[in-house]
């Protein structure tokens, strides 16, 4: 005897078969999305989301330059590029036999000084109280003076004379060989001064000085 419920089995296990080769079993739960019609005129490419612009490049800020003097650039067998060294200033020697006048008076507290040739030419001055032109002649005088005196005294140290100009104050010659020539000191100073001392330093000092070569 069958068991019924292995019979109704066998029915519904042919009922499946019989609507599966009809095609009318679906083999799957998950149901497939119809493909969307696009209406008439669109376009039927991808639609593209809009790309964010890359972000701007920033320039890194300009370094300060130090300003700096270009240097002339050396190639071989090139010249060498003179260096361009400042002028120096020419110190006149009549500006430093004037100096050496300025200085004198001012230690020996002479009114003023005057250098001149035997021609009578002055050669430099400093506070002179009278004519320069008229003391550098009367320097010139004085100098053949002098000459004659060292012919005549025999004497090779007779070389300066003073003279009273004036209740306080004197004039004094002094002769001095220069470059082989006659040349002649004249300072006014007061009558109570001894100018010997300062006079002799400075004939030094100024024959030192006119004896440098150019």
């Amino acid at each position: 005897m069958k068991n019924p419920a292995s019979s109704e089995l066998g029915r519904a296990a042919a009922l499946l078969a019989e609507l599966r080769e009809a095609g009318l079993l679906l083999t799957s739960s998950r149901r497939v999305a119809a493909p969307a019609v696009a209406p008439a005129g669109a376009s039927l490419s991808p639609r593209r989301e809009p790309q964010a612009a890359p972000p701007a490049a920033v320039s890194p800020a300009p370094r300060p330059v130090s300003p700096s003097i270009a240097q002339p650039t050396a190639y071989p067998g090139a010249h060498p590029v003179p260096q361009v060294v400042p002028a120096r200033q020419p110190v006149y020697r009549a500006e430093r036999v004037r100096q050496l006048l300025a200085d004198m008076c001012k230690r020996g507290g002479f009114s003023g000084a005057l250098l001149a040739d035997r021609s009578g030419l002055a050669l430099a001055e400093f506070n002179s109280p009278l004519d320069v032109d008229a003391l550098a002649a009367f320097a010139s005088v004085i100098g053949g003076v002098l000459e004659q005196a060292e012919k005549l005294l025999g004497k090779r140290d007779a070389n300066n004379l003073a003279l009273d100009i004036n209740y306080v104050e004197k004039i004094v010659v002094r002769k001095f060989a220069l470059a082989q020539q006659p040349a002649f000191l004249l300072l006014v100073c007061p009558q109570s001064i001894d100018e010997r001392s300062e006079v002799e330093l400075s004939i030094d000092l100024i024959a030192a000085v006119l004896a440098e070569e150019n």
